[in-house]
């Protein structure tokens, strides 16, 4: 008798087969073509560009703002050096879990109508260490943080911190809950090869 089982989780599945040996094996050989499918295709649904804002509030607490909704993509230029410019984040999209908190933090903080984005406006890095300049409010601020290139290379993954005072956002306060002026961003854009790298040479005359 041969039984089938599936399992399914957060970033995996797991099937299981009990039975005779001959029809297991047979089967589980069957299977391994949609196996493989299955599990290139969460590992690609997990890694999907956005952004992430850690945002540490005082006394105590902490929450983190995020939206899907940006475009712009890196590039590898060599094996060791990737670059970046005019990423857009829309901050009319952002979410922090809390509808209050939502208008409080894009309409009179962020002031989303008069600013509605936030541009990386250039980046480069080497050897997992990075730089670029952030754009947000009409004010230019540098940042340094370290990136990580995900999915075969198909994602890169940049983390740096900043503070608010640098975009002219201070004094956030809401019933005596205060938010710490420095803050940690997360951004996951997609690759793409630099275009010097995928030109054709030219041809003999």
């Amino acid at each position: 008798m041969l039984e089938l089982k599936c399992h399914s989780g957060a970033g995996h599945v797991t099937l299981y087969l009990t039975g005779e040996n001959t029809m297991k094996h047979s089967i589980q050989n069957f299977l391994k073509p949609f196996i493989i499918t299955v599990l290139l295709s969460v590992s690609a649904f997990a890694q999907q560009k956005g952004v992430k804002v850690f945002v540490t509030l005082f006394p105590a607490g902490d929450f983190i703002a995020q939206t899907a909704d940006v475009t712009g993509f890196a590039e590898i230029v060599s094996p060791t050096e990737v670059k970046a410019s005019n990423i857009k984040i829309n901050l009319k999209t952002l979410k922090t879990g809390m509808d209050l908190r939502d208008d409080h933090a894009k309409n009179k903080y962020l002031e989303v109508e008069k600013y509605p984005e936030a541009i990386l406006v250039s980046a480069t890095g080497k050897n997992g260490k990075g730089s670029g300049v952030l754009k947000m409010r009409n004010k230019e601020s540098k940042v340094e943080g370290t990136y990580t290139l995900l999915g075969g290379n198909k994602f890169l993954k940049a983390e740096f911190k900043t503070k608010l005072s640098q975009y002219d956002i201070k004094e956030i306060n809401y019933k005596g809950v205060g938010v710490d002026d420095e803050i940690k961003v997360e951004v996951i854009v997609p690759v793409q090869a630099a275009a010097a790298a995928s030109a054709k040479p030219a041809g003999k005359k």
